[in-house]
């Protein structure tokens, strides 16, 4: 997998009108972007294969993990001209470069769901076993939500953690 650094790919930028595309969700770019980046969530990206032509595009996302599963996903189609921003945002933000917004300091409301999500369902099984055995179905309920939540992209979880004082 060709990287490169933040600092390297902000110094081209400054030099040349490079394609940088983000990967992270919509929510993620509205709250802190760079001028010129183009926002297209993970999900979706195969969707746009028409924007990987001749010239090199680059990939970042928060950490840099979700760019290298897109780079790999696109060089599994043949596309040749990508390279992962190493560090995402996070390494941007943390070398003091240029954003648009405010960085958040807080856990993004998807991992939110997701740690809420995962410990309810270990407290569930952990109850099956050690209290009883009726336990199992907090896991149930938390897995029915999850199963509804992806077939119909409304998430009850993620409306109540918004609620939370520091998710506003």
């Amino acid at each position: 997998m060709e990287t490169i650094s933040v600092l390297e790919l902000e110094n081209k930028l400054k030099t040349s009108n490079e394609k940088v595309i983000d990967v992270r969700t919509t929510d993620e770019f509205k709250k802190t972007s760079v001028k010129g980046f183009i926002n297209i969530p993970t999900e979706v990206v195969m969707n746009h294969l028409d924007l990987f032509n001749d010239e090199t595009v680059y990939l970042i996302c928060n950490s840099g993990n979700r760019s290298a599963m897109v780079y790999h996903e696109l060089a599994l189609q043949g596309i040749k001209n990508i390279v992962n921003v190493d560090g995402g945002m996070q390494a941007w933000i943390k070398e003091n470069l240029p954003v648009i917004g405010t960085p958040s300091k807080h856990i993004p409301i998807m991992r939110q769901v997701m740690i809420v999500a995962g410990l309810m369902i270990l407290t569930g099984v952990a109850i099956h076993f050690l209290i009883n055995p009726n336990g199992i179905f907090l896991s149930a309920f938390v897995g029915a939500g999850l199963f509804y939540a992806g077939c119909s992209g409304n998430c009850y979880m993620t409306k109540v953690l918004a609620l939370l004082p520091w998710n506003k």
